[in-house]
């Protein structure tokens, strides 16, 4: 989250992207690793809140624009 803030701020794309690719894998490993055995209740509960993280990161710092050249 904080890369990818950071890196709107300084718009870079290329940064912005490594945080997101790091957030995905957050997110798989959520799934597979941390939620394999677990009931439902909490499997709703923690994609809820996941699901709210990453409109916030959304909201906060979204993709930065092209530059052109």
């Amino acid at each position: 989250m904080t890369l990818m803030l950071v890196a709107y701020r300084k718009s870079s794309r290329y940064f912005w992207f490594a945080g997101a690719g790091l957030l995905a894998l957050v997110v798989v490993k959520l799934f597979f690793v941390d939620l394999a055995d677990n009931g439902s209740i909490a499997r709703i509960v923690s994609f809820l809140a996941v699901g709210g993280l990453m409109l916030v990161i959304g909201y906060l710092s979204p993709l930065p624009p092209k530059t052109i050249k």
